[in-house]
């Protein structure tokens, strides 16, 4: 960094530090005196982190051909002595059980540390209606109306102009649909008894139709309201270390049809997440991971009592021993449905495709235990069920990724429920596979795919190496001043709207003019975040998403090859980008053109 960029940046860093101080200052002449002491802390905080990361920038600059050439001596030094002790039968599963425990013992703190946050944050922000605390995701804006009435029936306009456009599907796209699901979306990061109170509150028919579902570390839930269906996965519980693991676990795999044709490769950990469609692997490895161990003594003679009881002794202790490696080596997080479930067995996606046939074609059906399952061939109606019924799947985030890899193995296993699937809607999902997994979205389903992202929203940028392609569907861009825009996928050749890289050379964030214009609206809680956190964290937050599509107007649907190939026909900020000038705007569609359930 030359003289004058440091000059720049430490003028950049003042500049932003002293917003804190000035609001610190504000609040004091107004007797919050806590409040202002908060806020002089956090600019400190500020300065210092400025000048921390300059000297760190400084160091490994300068210092990066040093520590290069050091840890290439430490990794020709350890790798043959790692790879000796690995090898050991003793030594080395000895390390691999030793540290595997310290990962389960940290997941465990992390989970404890939710409950002490999520009261933390009652004390501040007070409680749901329900007596149960937020979470740290929400309690930035916990509110979750379901429904805006200012959204009115959506006309049948034909957009798309040409014969050849006619030709083809269009985007079924929903604005009303889209702020329900996000709403939906961001309910997810709640407790159960929450999201059962909130929906109970929109009128929907919880007592029947709500299901909570968990496999390992991935929750979800299913409900419905006047033959819509919704399948809501939860995102990234920021207190879960296996969440990460998953969202981390970023080495792709192939996938394939049941044919053997190649459906592409896909992000590894969110695949796995989402279980096989069959409720276990097989009837005998479920037999073998039985989460429960039955126990039976005689007192027949004497001699059967003592048998049978040192038997039962052996079996508990190999049931203990047993189950507590398994839950080191692969933790599951019982706390959001419950510690009485086993949610080891029973993969996320057959939970899922149970309930829906359940839904779809019985008006009555009970709630499935862990040992029910809906059998197929015993009901031949499921295979064709009614058209009456329609289901809808989203997810924020992680939930977002999810709810794309479970639409892909609905694809992968034909399964039936794809005659009611009616939308996907995704809000700031990460990228899941390459450009093959996404083409697998053939026309007909990827006009109902959409993914929104919003702004500077860093994870939907995410990962930016391999080979990760954009996900299938229309991208529904929202830019700072809650204007939304569709870019739906070539029409030629079906390749998804890439969504625009980054850029850090405009106003972002707290010197945005549209973000400063909100901030009177805006709770205490979410303004000390847009200060702690930088914009491109900020804009991932599921609220940003709910309020611009409760509050934005959908202007624009971008249709011609120059703006699809560009990859960025979307306005960012105060900036105007090519693509949208070279792109073809057709029909603007205002909020009086929404669609209404």
């Amino acid at each position: 960094m030359s003289y004058s960029g440091t000059s720049v940046y430490f003028a950049i860093a003042t500049l932003i530090s002293c917003i804190p101080a000035v609001a610190g200052l504000v609040a004091r002449w107004y007797a919050y005196k806590w409040t202002g002491i908060l806020l002089y802390f956090c600019s400190l905080v500020f300065l210092f982190l400025s000048v921390f990361f300059y000297v760190s920038f400084r160091i490994v600059r300068h210092g990066s051909p040093f520590l290069l050439e050091l840890l290439d001596k430490l990794n020709r030094i350890l790798s043959p002595v790692a790879s000796k002790v690995a090898s050991t039968k003793f030594v080395g599963p000895v390390i691999a059980v030793i540290i595997r425990a310290n990962f389960f013992a940290w997941f465990m703190i992390l989970l404890l540390s939710d409950q002490v946050i999520r009261a933390l944050i009652g004390r501040l922000v007070g409680h749901h209606a329900s007596q149960r605390n937020y979470s740290i995701v929400n309690a930035v804006d916990p509110q979750f109306p379901m429904f805006d009435k200012s959204f009115g029936d959506m006309q049948k306009d034909d957009i798309l102009k040409t014969q050849f456009q006619k030709r083809l599907p269009k985007p079924d796209y929903s604005q009303s649909i889209a702020y329900t699901l996000a709403v939906a979306s961001k309910l997810a990061y709640e407790e159960v008894s929450v999201i059962k109170h909130e929906l109970e509150k929109d009128g929907f028919d919880v007592k029947r139709t709500f299901l909570p579902m968990a496999f390992k570390n991935a929750c979800a839930y299913i409900i419905e309201k006047d033959d819509n269906i919704f399948v809501v996965f939860r995102g990234t519980n920021p207190m879960n270390i296996q969440n990460f693991v998953t969202d981390f676990n970023i080495e792709m795999t192939e996938i394939r049809s049941p044919s053997g044709v190649s459906m592409g490769k896909v992000h590894k950990g969110f695949w796995e997440a989402m279980g096989d469609p069959h409720r276990s692997s097989s009837p005998e490895q479920q037999l073998q991971r039985s989460a429960t161990l039955q126990i039976e003594l005689s007192a027949a003679s004497l001699h059967r009592t003592v048998l049978s009881t040192m038997q039962a002794a052996t079996d508990i202790a190999k049931f203990t021993v047993r189950e507590l490696v398994s839950h080191v080596s692969d933790p599951i997080d019982n706390s959001w449905i419950g510690y009485d479930r086993d949610i080891r067995n029973h993969t996320l996606y057959a939970q899922a495709e149970e309930w829906i046939m359940a839904l779809i074609n019985y008006q009555n059906h009970a709630h499935p235990t862990d040992d029910e399952a809906v059998d197929l061939d015993e009901y031949p109606s499921i295979r064709n069920p009614p058209q009456r019924k329609r289901f809808y799947i989203a997810g924020h985030s992680l939930g977002g990724a999810l709810a794309t890899v479970f639409l892909a193995k609905m694809l992968q296993s034909e399964s039936p429920l794809l005659n009611q699937f009616c939308g996907l809607y995704t809000y700031g999902q990460p990228k899941v596979g390459d450009a093959e997994f996404t083409r697998a979205f053939y026309p007909e389903i990827a006009t109902k795919v959409f993914h929104h992202a919003y702004n500077n929203d860093i994870v939907t940028r995410v990962p930016p190496f391999f080979k990760y392609y954009t996900p299938p569907g229309t991208l529904v861009f929202i830019d700072s001043a809650y204007s939304v825009t569709l870019h739906p996928p070539n029409m030629r050749t079906n390749d998804p709207v890439p969504v625009r890289p980054i850029s850090y050379l405009h106003l972002s964030g707290l010197l945005n003019s549209n973000v400063i214009r909100r901030l009177p609206q805006e709770s205490w809680l979410r303004v000390t975040f847009r200060l702690l956190f930088p914009f491109f964290l900020n804009d991932h937050f599921p609220s940003e998403y709910c309020n611009s599509l409760r509050e934005g107007t959908l202007n624009w649907v971008i249709i011609g090859d120059e703006g699809l190939q560009g990859g960025a026909a979307a306005r960012d900020d105060e900036e105007s980008a090519v693509g949208i000038m070279s792109a073809t705007p057709l029909s603007p569609l205002t909020k009086a053109t929404r669609r209404h359930f």
